[in-house]
């Protein structure tokens, strides 16, 4: 906002102090938690899908239709988002892992597992905890690279009964 020279201050320098007056604005910190998406995903699954079909038909015979419409809606909200809750769960990991199963979950969890246990105390058991870890790993590794494939082969491409090759999605 404002600088100045004091050209007679005895700093013991041939530099000149310099006063000045900042004015500064801190950022507002919000600290809104991400919330992940539904495993919609799961609904492929007959059974899940019944589940699920089930769920929301219990919480709807629940609603009163005295209510007012902000209370109906409030209500009709409130059920489908625990039923949603309950049947299907929140999806793991960032919108960039999505094509990730939750049996590659798993085995990422499990190989999580055994690399904290990994502090034995003799030569021969770190051998054999460091090569169940390894083949763990590559279990994973060779998991994630299938899964990935599939889901890009799913998502670009789509079967066509006709000639039984695989045509681009419009």
């Amino acid at each position: 906002m404002d600088a100045r020279v004091h050209r007679g201050a005895d700093v013991g320098s041939d530099h000149h102090l310099l006063l000045g007056k900042i004015q500064i604005k801190p950022k507002s910190k919000t600290n809104k938690e991400q919330v992940c998406a539904y495993a919609v995903e799961k609904l492929k699954d007959p059974l899940i899908a019944e589940g699920s079909r089930l769920e929301l038909a219990n919480r709807f015979d629940m609603l009163s239709p005295d209510l007012s419409v902000e209370d109906q809606w409030e209500s009709f909200s409130s059920g489908v988002k625990s039923s949603a809750e309950t049947v299907l769960g929140r999806r793991r990991g960032t919108n960039k892992e999505r094509w990730i199963s939750s049996r590659i979950w798993n085995l990422i969890d499990k190989r999580k597992k055994l690399k904290s246990r990994d502090q034995a105390r003799t030569r021969g058991r770190q051998r054999a905890e460091s090569n169940v870890y390894r083949d763990s790993d590559k279990e994973v590794k060779k998991s994630c690279k299938l899964d990935k494939k599939d889901w890009i082969k799913k998502k670009c491409c789509r079967w066509c009964s006709g000639d039984n090759t695989y045509m681009l999605s419009t």
